[in-house]
């Protein structure tokens, strides 16, 4: 019974350590490194941005915390039965199915998540920043760049700690040699998936901001060759009317 609460204990302190603190700090990392690379902002706009960043993120912390309690509670009351010294079958299998389930399930969930602050930082920062098209489709890139990688990154953290939490005994009714052989195939799936998605977005991203930059400095040069010419036509015409000038004075 001992072997069965230090395993689950642990599990749930490194499921919210690993899948949510790392996450969340990547997450962040990477929102405030996109700012400085990418976004054409002044030091006040890039403060305000990160500053929305931060204020946004105590929304996805309440989120997180109510998400975790519910999605581990199956998980929380099949150890409290284990330390009263009862094994109750009907709530070992309620853990049993939460734990199965917990991989797909909370990877999608945090992936949704960071798309739904996502969208909101991009509504609050275009109040206070000024962004054009490409900005628009930039933050959008990176947001779901970042959804699905930490998505992914969720997902297979949580097979490799499920798989432990199972393997240390703590349901001896599950077979562990079929569930090794399900989750490394689904495992395998995911990750190619992830880097054929990554892949796709990454490089549309990098085409369009290409093009878009090219676009954008053509008709910068046209206008300054527009201007030239309408400085020269004017000089030209001041110069005109100054020589007839000076002969209507002879």
């Amino acid at each position: 019974m001992d072997d069965i609460t230090k395993s689950i204990r642990r599990f749930t302190l490194q499921f919210i350590l690993i899948t949510e603190g790392v996450g969340f700090a990547l997450t962040i990392g990477a929102a405030v490194l996109f700012y400085k690379t990418f976004l054409e902002m002044d030091p006040d706009q890039l403060s305000i941005a990160i500053r929305i960043t931060l204020a946004t993120s105590v929304f996805t912390l309440a989120l997180t915390v109510f998400s975790d309690v519910r999605r581990l509670k199956p998980i929380r009351k099949y150890l409290n039965t284990v330390e009263q010294g009862i094994i109750d079958k009907e709530t070992a299998l309620d853990a049993q199915k939460s734990i199965l389930r917990l991989p797909l399930f909370h990877s999608i969930e945090i992936a949704v998540r960071i798309l739904i602050t996502a969208s909101i930082i991009v509504a609050v920062l275009s109040r206070f920043a000024a962004l054009d098209m490409a900005d628009y489709y930039n933050l959008f890139a990176i947001a779901l760049l970042m959804s699905l990688s930490v998505g992914v990154y969720t997902f297979l953290v949580c097979e490799k700690l499920t798989s432990s939490l199972i393997e240390s005994g703590a349901f001896s009714n599950i077979d562990i040699s079929s569930l090794v052989k399900i989750r490394l195939t689904r495992s395998l799936t995911m990750t190619f998936i992830f880097i054929v998605l990554i892949l796709a977005i990454g490089v549309s991203s990098l085409v369009f901001k290409l093009n878009y930059n090219a676009i954008r400095k053509s008709y910068f040069n046209q206008m300054l060759n527009v201007n030239e010419t309408l400085h020269i036509l004017t000089e030209s015409i001041f110069e005109e009317v100054q020589s007839d000038a000076d002969k209507l004075k002879n």
